[in-house]
């Protein structure tokens, strides 16, 4: 049954595990990400998917501004044909 005490993740949260990432490692993936999923490891299934749910949201988002910015077409542009 669900724990009206439990948090479930929230974009603070997330950003808090993104924070987690030890750059300083870049080239070597698994040192990179090992803090990040430690802490995921010991979450719920529920707050995994939800870390996924966020980071899919967002990625969608920057991948819309990137095809926006590359598009010789804008919002203006599509509304008026």
């Amino acid at each position: 049954m669900f724990n009206q005490k439990e948090k479930i993740l929230d974009e603070k949260e997330f950003w808090n595990i993104i924070s987690m990432f030890e750059c300083e490692y870049t080239g070597d993936d698994e040192k990179v990400l090992k803090k990040a999923i430690n802490y995921l490891h010991k979450k719920s299934n529920d707050d995994i998917y939800r870390f996924y749910e966020i980071l899919s949201k967002l990625l969608y988002d920057l991948d819309c501004i990137e095809y926006e910015k590359s598009s010789n077409f804008n919002t203006y542009t599509i509304f008026l044909l």
